[in-house]
């Protein structure tokens, strides 16, 4: 039954009125053709002046006058017929934007259907209501707030695109209790498959109704189809690398046993490939060995034609980046040899004076009372330099080795050089290198110093630490792990010894002593950062796939953003979800929204106005 939202607008039908009179006034005479009009115009003089009126006749323009009149009337009067509606009244739309709503179990896909969904609750929004539109990813988004505007909201809707990782309920949820206080009549509804949407029992109760459309195949007619890479880890093995992988089948228990061809590709280069079969609800676990030693990454993909696609691919860094070699020429320096070793990320390595420099290159040298004619073009720790040597000067040793200053710089970061005791030192002359600083000065002579000649960083303990008993302090292997840090920096991130995040995780970046970190995505944007003092985030980790870090311009790193859950990969649409302590269900009480009617009576009454004016210029 058709209804008026303003009524009184019917009044302006009154109009009409007019329009017939005027008609009614208008004089219409029969075309003859005459000899003379001379003998007439007495007679058409006298008609005028005594028969304004005139009898209506029938018209196709009044006709169509009036069409346009009623057209336009009625639009204005807004008609609307009573439709079935979810929700009335302050709204807020969640809609599920995780990685299970790229599933292709239903045309074309579930988050394309959910947004179809969201816009017929827009269509029936009432007049007075209000709504809001939340895309609940790993990290909730406000797409359209408390508005009437339906545009408004069909184009957030549209915009709105699913991510590749889970959806954080409980923060949605709470963001959605915000939006609807105060309200004298809430509603949230929640569009999703419901897959992984379970929150705890600690959730606060929430204000209003609590609706709930399941999106996806129904279970009834057979369930989704679906196989998934749940893990994927390498370590060092005997051979070379080993790589674990775990298939996991989530089809339905009816289902067949799932087939597919499992590739495996180091460093981008196809490495082996072989069929799995995998049985529905179980997984397979697969471990590979003998993969090349010195390989950095390894990505597996399986070639599958399921319902969900973000989870058959995986990958793994093997190498992050942050190893560091160091390469400790010495006569035999027990202290040094086991500071080095035992920082992380350090692999260290020895070699003799008396022999040539290896010709692989490593990250660090460290020389002991030792330099090289042809020194190498990396950074170096040099500690007691011998005379002649082709990069500092030395003009003898010196006793007077009482601490007179000491700079206070980041090097020296928890080194108390007060307590240390020296019994004699090599004399250097300050060199110019750019960079140059004094951090530890003695009355006869510079003890530490650093710079950057040609480039290169470079430390140097002018003295031999057997003549001193700075090893046997605590501050010995602090002070290695900051020169170390500073001469050849390692990782700017950390992520707490995983071998990958999952979309939506931050990664804490770390400062290195560096101008500038880049952060490469798999797509190919960058994200640049000037580090500081503190640690700084990285949270723009939704897509999947491998991220390259540089600092200064150098390749620093990288790491992977995985899937790799099974209850996202579980595809069984969820016919109930559980909010807290409340069980809710598909369904409820009918609402009755308004379906108006008069953007099509606009549109009628325009192309009504059309014809007339295409009547009037080509005659009736």
């Amino acid at each position: 039954m058709v209804q008026f939202l303003s009524p009184t607008a019917l009044a302006l039908l009154a109009i009409s009125i007019p329009i017939l009179l005027l008609w009614m006034l208008k004089m219409r005479r029969r075309d003859v053709t005459i000899a003379s009009t001379m003998l007439w115009s007495e007679l058409l003089r006298d008609r005028e002046a005594n028969a304004p009126w005139q009898k209506l006749r029938r018209n196709l323009l009044l006709f169509l006058q009036l069409a346009t009149l009623v057209g336009l009337v009625l639009a204005l009067a807004r008609p609307f017929t009573p439709v079935p509606a979810v929700a009335t009244g302050a709204v807020v739309v969640l809609l599920d934007a995780s990685a299970s709503m790229n599933a292709t179990d239903v045309d074309p896909s579930r988050f394309a259907v959910a947004q179809r969904a969201a816009v017929r609750m827009v269509e029936g929004l009432g007049r007075d209501g209000l709504m809001t539109v939340i895309a609940v990813g790993s990290q909730p988004r406000v797409l359209a707030a408390s508005t009437a505007d339906r545009a408004v909201l069909r184009e957030a809707i549209s915009a709105a695109r699913p991510e590749e990782g889970s959806a954080d309920w409980a923060s949605a949820l709470t963001l959605a209790s915000g939006a609807t206080s105060g309200a004298a009549k809430s509603t949230i509804v929640i569009i999703s498959d419901g897959v992984d949407l379970t929150v705890g029992s600690d959730l606060p109760r929430l204000p209003g109704e609590v609706r709930y459309l399941p999106i996806g195949r129904d279970t009834r007619a057979g369930g989704t189809d679906n196989l998934a890479i749940t893990t994927l880890a390498a370590r060092d093995g005997r051979d070379g690398l080993e790589l674990l992988i775990r298939i996991a089948n989530t089809s339905p228990l009816t289902s067949s046993p799932s087939q597919s061809l499992l590739s495996i590709y180091v460093d981008g280069v196809l490495y082996d490939s072989r069929h799995i079969t995998v049985p529905p609800g179980e997984d397979q676990p697969l471990t590979l060995a003998g993969l090349p030693a010195g390989a950095a990454t390894i990505e597996a993909r399986l070639m599958s034609q399921d319902a969900l696609a973000v989870d058959d691919i995986a990958w793994a860094v093997c190498r992050p980046g942050g190893e560091r070699r160091a390469l400790v020429v010495s006569a035999g320096n027990l202290f040094l040899e086991r500071a080095i070793a035992a920082l992380p990320d350090v692999a260290a390595f020895r070699a003799s004076p008396d022999s040539a420099l290896p010709a692989e290159p490593y990250d660090l040298y460290i020389f002991d009372g030792v330099l090289p004619d042809r020194l190498p073009e990396a950074p170096m720790l040099i500690i007691d330099p011998p005379p002649g040597n082709p990069l500092l000067t030395v003009t003898g040793a010196f006793s007077d080795t009482r601490i007179s200053q000491v700079a206070n710089h980041p090097l020296l970061t928890h080194v108390d050089f007060g307590q240390v005791q020296i019994s004699e030192a090599q004399r250097v002359e300050m060199p110019d290198w750019p960079g140059t600083h004094e951090l530890v000065q003695a009355s006869g002579g510079p003890l530490l110093l650093v710079g950057k000649p040609a480039g290169q960083r470079v430390a140097v303990l002018t003295f031999d630490l057997h003549r001193s008993d700075l090893p046997l302090l605590v501050a010995f292997p602090v002070l290695m792990a900051n020169l170390v840090d500073w001469l050849r920096p390692g990782l700017p991130f950390d992520i707490g010894g995983q071998t990958s995040l999952h979309p939506g995780e931050s990664l804490p970046l770390y400062p290195v002593g560096a101008g500038e970190v880049r952060i490469t995505r798999p797509d190919g944007t960058v994200w640049t950062a000037e580090p500081g003092e503190s640690p700084m985030v990285f949270a723009e980790t939704e897509q999947l796939g491998l991220y390259q870090v540089e600092v200064d311009g150098e390749p620093a790193g990288q790491f992977a953003i995985n899937l790799l859950s099974l209850a996202e990969s579980t595809l069984t649409r969820q016919e109930a979800i559980t909010l807290g302590r409340e069980k809710v269900t598909p369904g409820g009480e009918e609402e009755l929204g308004q379906h108006e009617l008069w953007p099509w009576l606009a549109a009628l009454a325009f192309a009504i106005l059309m014809v007339e004016w295409w009547v009037y210029h080509r005659g009736p």
